[in-house]
């Protein structure tokens, strides 16, 4: 008799326990359903659903079966990295002598030195360098009366632009390039290799 009522006390939280829990999740599921309301937490029936399949075997298709890639393969043609005219003619050209030109006579430096004013020193090789200390600006695009710097010796090598030609050359003049002293006129591509810029 002590045992069973012992037990008994012992049931009846257990009872109000699963009661309070049943309670719990029946508001818990009104509130998610005030929340975002769902049609039926039962699985869907698909008996009375109308479904539009895919066509057969689409699905299992790669996707990259689906894309078609093509390449397009284009030759491009290097450009031409020596001079298109080595040709040299002689002109005369009237040199400036006002006493601004500090370059050894004769160099390619004196010549164009008596065409623009430069106030700098040096090989043609620096001077790419000292025209932008100077405040000069220097690019690689070619315009007319622009300084023209080359590698083509150890010293480098500088010219004036005399023209733009049609056929994406240009013609330059410059002294010392055949001859000592010597004032030339040559073409050259404007991708030949040995420019290094100008100054403009």
């Amino acid at each position: 008799m002590i045992l069973g009522l012992l037990a008994a006390p012992l049931e009846i939280p257990r009872a109000h326990a699963a009661s309070n829990l049943d309670t719990n999740l029946v508001l818990a599921k009104k509130a998610i359903e005030n929340v975002a309301p769902m049609e039926s937490l039962n699985k869907p029936n698909f008996e009375n659903d109308s479904l539009v399949l895919a066509p057969e075997g689409f699905l299992s298709k790669p996707l990259v079966a689906e894309t078609q890639i093509t390449v397009a393969r284009t030759t491009v043609k290097p450009l031409p990295k020596s001079s298109v005219s080595t040709k040299t003619a002689v002109v005369k050209v009237k040199l400036a002598n006002d006493g601004r030109n500090h370059f050894a006579y004769g160099y390619c430096t004196f010549y164009v030195a008596s065409r623009r004013t430069i106030p700098w020193f040096g090989n043609a090789g620096t001077w790419l360098t000292g025209a932008r200390g100077a405040g000069f600006a220097t690019g690689v695009m070619p315009q007319v009366n622009a300084i023209i710097v080359t590698s083509e010796s150890r010293w480098g090598h500088v010219g004036i632009v005399e023209s733009l030609n049609e056929d994406g050359t240009i013609t330059i003049s410059e002294m010392n390039y055949s001859g000592f002293a010597h004032i030339t006129t040559r073409t050259i591509s404007t991708s030949y290799g040995a420019i290094k810029g100008y100054i403009y």
